[in-house]
């Protein structure tokens, strides 16, 4: 973890994490409540030990928040991909390779083939002709 990205004033917490980290944790609990002493005055109404349960439910909260907006961006991006040929979305195709400026279903790249292959057939029948 980068320390510069840390406020200052929370530099204590990532020490105290380290610690405990590390087996240390009556010195985690000391950095813990210096760290809060300095810079909320409150060190000595709060239960350190009391406190680390409290920060582990709070990231927990998080990770679980963050998890599911990760899920929801993702799943509403995931719809919203469609076919830049016919315009079907991707659960009404087996497979949609999607591109910078657009995407292309498996149905749309079968027709192009076919196409291609209809052609290519034309233009040897009348290279064969001259």
């Amino acid at each position: 973890m980068d320390n510069s990205k840390i406020a200052p004033e929370l530099e204590y917490i990532l020490k105290s994490c380290k610690a405990i980290r590390n087996g240390r944790y009556e010195d985690s609990l000391q950095l813990l409540k210096e760290g809060l002493r300095e810079n909320f005055g409150i060190a000595e109404k709060i239960d350190p030990a009391e406190f680390i349960t409290l920060l582990r439910a709070l990231v927990t909260v998080i990770e679980v928040k963050f998890e599911t907006d990760i899920e929801n961006t993702l799943n509403s991006v995931a719809k919203d991909f469609k076919c830049s040929f016919c315009g079907k979305s991707q659960s009404e195709v087996w497979r949609l390779i999607k591109g910078e400026a657009g995407s292309i279903c498996n149905e749309c790249i079968k027709t192009c083939s076919e196409m291609l292959s209809k052609e290519d057939a034309l233009e040897i029948d009348e290279a064969g002709k001259t």
